[in-house]
């Protein structure tokens, strides 16, 4: 299945959890779940055994590259 890209940062919410943040990132939810335990992704954090990410600093470090 194709999924629409994202194209705006109006369509993500708050938090990010790790398929919407593959999906940005073009990457599998294997690997960004790997960079998330390395601290590697910027703005990662856990609730529960669930990885999340917060939107406001995963996008200052994608705009910052």
């Amino acid at each position: 299945m194709i999924q629409k890209p994202i194209t705006d940062w109006s369509q993500c919410p708050v938090v990010l959890d790790l398929p919407l943040t593959a999906r940005i990132l073009g990457r599998s939810v294997d690997s960004c779940k790997k960079l998330a335990q390395q601290g590697s992704l910027a703005g990662a954090f856990k609730v529960g055994r669930e990885w999340r990410v917060s939107k406001k600093e995963f996008q200052q470090y994608i705009e910052g590259c």
